[in-house]
Order: C-alpha cells, then sequence, then structure tokens
C-alpha cells in the first residue's frame, strides 16, 4: 500500500512536470461575442462613424494564417455607440474570399456566390439588432500564394447609411 501510494506520488509530480500549460491567446472573434477560435489568423479591423447618430459601423475580418489545405474565416459587422451594442434598422455583412496567384481558384463552406474562378462572396443581413457574423472554411487551390479575406459592412438606421471595410491578407 505503502509503495502503491510513493508510485502515484511520483506519476502525479512528473505528470505535473510534463505538463504544457495552455498559453495561447485567444482571436478576436473569441473575445467578441461569438464562440469560435481561428487561431493562428491574420486580422483587419475598420471603424467608420455613421453621420448624425453618434454610433460607429465596425468591420472585421479574421483568417488562418498557417494552414495545409483549408483555412477558417470568419468576418463581422458591428454597430456601437458610447461602447455599447447599437441597435439599427439593418446590418450587413458582405464576405468576400479571394485566393491570389497564377491559376488559383477557391471554394467555400457554406457555398457562396461565384464572382470567379478565385473569388466567392457570402452576405448575411440582420435587422433590428447591431450585428452580423460570418464564418467558414475556404478551400483555395492552383498556383495560389495567399488568401484573402474582407469584410464590407453596412448599416441603415433612421434614415441614414454607414460603411466600413476591412481585409485581412496572409
Amino acid at each position: 500500500m505503502r509503495l502503491t501510494k510513493s508510485i502515484s506520488a511520483i506519476f502525479a509530480a512528473l505528470s505535473m512536470l510534463l505538463a504544457v500549460p495552455a498559453t495561447a491567446a485567444a482571436s478576436p472573434a473569441a473575445e467578441s461575442d461569438s464562440n469560435q477560435d481561428v487561431q493562428p489568423y491574420w486580422s483587419d479591423m475598420a471603424e467608420v462613424e455613421i453621420p448624425g447618430t453618434g454610433g460607429t459601423v465596425v468591420a472585421n475580418a479574421w483568417q488562418c494564417n498557417v494552414y495545409t489545405d483549408k483555412c477558417d474565416f470568419q468576418t463581422a459587422a458591428k454597430a456601437w455607440k458610447n461602447g455599447r451594442h447599437f441597435q439599427v434598422d439593418k446590418i450587413v455583412n458582405t464576405a468576400t474570399l479571394t485566393a491570389n496567384g497564377i491559376q488559383a481558384e477557391i471554394s467555400i463552406s457554406p457555398t457562396g456566390k461565384f464572382v470567379s474562378k478565385n473569388i466567392r462572396k457570402l452576405t448575411w443581413e440582420n435587422t433590428n439588432t447591431w450585428i452580423s457574423d460570418l464564418r467558414g472554411v475556404a478551400d483555395p487551390s492552383g498556383l495560389f500564394d495567399s488568401m484573402t479575406t474582407c469584410s464590407d459592412a453596412s448599416v441603415f438606421v433612421d434614415g441614414t447609411k454607414g460603411f466600413a471595410g476591412a481585409c485581412a491578407n496572409g
């Protein structure tokens, strides 16, 4: 019994010494109100004032920067006012995914609108809220050297329009 307790104590100590701490920081996607982690990632953000409202429209774009086959992406359109969610009449998020390079092609899931062999678009529209998110998986192919994920955010509130755009490239 004593030997069993000693061996258990040794294994417990070894387990603690060999344990690798989780040090990866959360992505901006996780810091927002979404739950999906896209890591490691390239990202971009733009914030533009919505004229006459005191609010802003924000466009966010994230995509993985390390991949061998497919790449996660996420885009967001958000409306803010005084550091709080700003409910607008309509908010639209358009994600544009591009495979860059010679004879580059791209497919995405969920299936988006075909623009050309190397460009696909997805659009999500919400009404009477502050946010519109999109996420999925891109599959670039051909002689591509990088991928670009763009988010075009547009809002309509009290007869006023606001726009912002952001592109992550990697």
